[in-house]
């Protein structure tokens, strides 16, 4: 697969996409699909993946799964015994906490656990009311609405994401998490669909994880010619 990136506008979030896209076809091939949710269990799933390991939060999710048939039955669980089942993701109490304050609010404001009608709103206004939910913050709002049924595209930035973009210098390396979601917004184009950018959230998170995680790993990086933190420290700067 060959991918021609002359035609584009000079956009750094383009180019690290194509490029890690590219990096990625030729060591793994294609990228799958994605595991569709619906809004409540995406919901679910992003509160729990919030800075754990990928194993531990999606073990974590599954003996939610398991141990209860539907997410109204974990509403009336006591946040310490969700607490309890979640372990050891990273802040298990503040996550069951903010999970059972969550469902609460969905219940008392909609009269029922759905956040299906979210669907007729606009991606801002979607992830706004979710934002006011308690612990969903842009990451998790950006992965209700892009991940789940709803199907919206919005771009997910975890802390792999950020951490990347902070060294490329594509945001400033103190600028909270509320403003790196903003300034990377900013720069989505308008041609990128809800695919293009689950697929930009994998190789973004996937590259921090591989290569550029806390004690990069700058001389086989694709993209190091694009960050100054990463020619400085091959140059030895």
């Amino acid at each position: 697969m060959q991918f021609d990136l002359a035609f584009m506008e000079p956009n750094p979030l383009v180019e690290v996409h194509f490029r890690l896209l590219k990096a990625h076809v030729r060591t793994y091939g294609p990228l799958g699909r994605w595991i569709t949710f619906d809004p409540i269990t995406q919901m679910v799933h992003a509160v729990l993946d919030g800075r754990t390991r990928e194993d531990i939060s999606k073990r974590a999710f599954r003996k939610l799964c398991w141990r209860f048939t539907s997410w109204d039955d974990l509403r009336h669980v006591s946040p310490d015994a969700i607490a309890y089942l979640i372990q050891p993701v990273t802040f298990a109490d503040n996550k069951a906490a903010q999970i059972s304050a969550a469902l609460h609010r969905i219940h008392y404001l909609r009269g029922a656990l759905s956040l299906d009608f979210l669907a007729g709103y606009s991606v801002e206004a979607a992830r706004a009311w979710l934002e006011a939910l308690p612990g969903v913050g842009p990451k998790v709002s950006a992965a209700v609405v892009n991940f789940s049924t709803l199907g919206m595209p919005a771009l997910v930035v975890d802390s792999h994401y950020q951490r990347i973009a902070k060294r490329l210098g594509v945001v400033a390396s103190k600028a909270s998490d509320r403003a790196v979601d903003r300034s990377l917004a900013r720069l989505v184009p308008g041609w990128m669909t809800t695919d293009d950018l689950q697929q930009n959230y994998f190789l973004v998170k996937r590259h921090g994880q591989t290569v550029c995680h806390h004690s990069p790993n700058c001389r086989v990086c694709v993209l190091k010619d694009l960050c100054l933190f990463g020619r400085r420290r091959c140059d030895g700067f």
